[in-house]
């Protein structure tokens, strides 16, 4: 079994395996994490099913592919065959969602995205660089901290990002 990568980018890529020899009375099936695979609209099987041909990638086709191969005298499962996909960031997610603080209070804004590799995380504030991390953390909010709040996820590998914004207000006793 053989493929023409093991890693691929979510909805840009296209990986083909193929199962050999190519024997003729043979059956190929395609196991993927374990479940036959058949026909869909993104894992299309040549003729003779010797070939599985995903398409524009997407995050379900991760994981490992095994091909099976059946005649009248054997049966033979080829090594697995794993494939990684690089997806995400996805659309960040901000907690809490309570946007009004006290002078004098702690100010924790946390920002988490669904991305494969982990994703890198910085944020602004007003259009200013403001910190790199997943958190922003206050200990002793002013004034000055009101206004725009923007995370930036963004995936070391390829490069996407993604950004959700918050407006905060800080308000006087």
């Amino acid at each position: 079994c053989t493929s023409n990568g093991t890693t691929a980018v979510e909805y840009q890529d296209t990986i083909e395996f193929r199962c050999k020899p190519v024997v003729a009375h043979t059956d190929y099936k395609w196991w993927h994490n374990g479940r036959k695979t058949v026909n869909s609209r993104n894992a299309i099987l040549s003729s003779n099913s010797a070939t599985l041909t995903l398409s524009k990638v997407t995050r379900e086709v991760n994981g490992t592919y095994v091909c099976e191969i059946k005649n009248l005298e054997s049966s033979h499962r080829s090594q697995e065959l794993k494939l990684k996909i690089i997806y995400g960031p996805d659309s960040p997610t901000l907690f809490p969602s309570d946007i009004s603080f006290q002078v004098g209070s702690k100010i924790r804004i946390s920002c988490e995205s669904v991305s494969q590799p982990k994703a890198q995380y910085f944020w602004t504030l007003n259009g200013k660089p403001w910190n790199a991390s997943r958190e922003v953390n206050i200990n002793n909010a002013t004034l000055n901290h009101t206004g725009r709040y923007v995370c930036t996820a963004s995936n070391p590998t390829s490069n996407a990002t993604n950004s959700t914004a918050r407006e905060v207000t800080v308000y006087r006793k």
